[in-house]
């Protein structure tokens, strides 16, 4: 099934970019003021392979313009706070293997095409996204700011 061209209404617009874009400002309006004064840390934001990539999949405009937001706030938050001591980097995961998704993963055709578009073979779990954004936060990541790794099985290197 093909999605009408602009789908996508004001109410759906501001209420993905609430969620996805909004969130991640105030939460850096918030932190940063208290980890300039303790002489900096780091921040983990989470976005989407859909900040970096598009999907053919309908309607997806405003997450996709959100979670770019997302990877360009998380640079920019990287370039004006490193004097600060403080990193910001981004995880962007694709779609995961949760008990929200796993019934519809689970279907053959499903995983058919699953297994087809991922070089590793299909999505991952959580334990992935939590494994990238440990390193990131961690100081075995002391040199590491501004980036957004993605958690896609391959998908972005297709």
């Amino acid at each position: 099934m093909r999605c009408p061209r602009y789908a996508t209404t004001d109410d759906i617009w501001g209420g993905v970019t609430d969620e996805c874009l909004q969130s991640v400002f105030w939460f850096w309006r918030a932190v940063v003021p208290p980890m300039q004064r303790q002489g900096g840390g780091s921040i983990v934001n989470f976005g989407s392979v859909l900040g970096p990539k598009t999907s053919r999949a309908c309607p997806v405009h405003a997450y996709a313009a959100a979670e770019g937001g997302v990877a360009t706030l998380t640079k920019t938050i990287a370039v004006h706070h490193a004097k600060d001591g403080l990193r910001c980097n981004s995880v962007a995961p694709v779609l995961t293997r949760t008990p929200l998704t796993e019934p519809r993963l689970q279907a053959p055709a499903a995983r058919q095409v699953m297994e087809a578009q991922y070089p590793l073979g299909g999505p991952g779990g959580p334990d992935d996204i939590t494994e990238a954004a440990l390193y990131l936060w961690w100081d075995d990541a002391a040199r590491t700011t501004g980036t957004v790794p993605t958690v896609d099985g391959g998908i972005m290197a297709q």
